[in-house]
């Protein structure tokens, strides 16, 4: 074999294993992006859920104050009227 025949045999190879190192790289980069998206969009359905439900006990927490303030006026007045009797 000639000097040139094992050079470019050499330089063959060694494109071959940068290309296999390559597309494996891509393929690592490809699984954590997956893996990464994956997690975003658990965490994007978590902080919707939880702000649902703050919303909700909020307008449920507005509500039974307005309706305790009504009864607690309700049963003042009735008060006042049963005085007044």
């Amino acid at each position: 074999m000639r000097y040139r025949d094992l050079k470019d045999e050499r330089d063959a190879a060694v494109a071959r294993a940068i290309e296999a190192e390559r597309l494996s790289m891509k393929s690592e980069f490809d699984r954590v992006t997956q893996e990464f998206e994956q997690e975003k969009a658990r965490l994007i359905a978590q902080v919707t859920e939880d702000v649902q439900g703050a919303y909700r006990r909020g307008f449920n927490d507005g509500l039974e104050a307005m309706a305790s303030g009504v009864s607690d006026y309700m049963a003042c007045r009735t008060n006042e009227e049963k005085g007044r009797s």
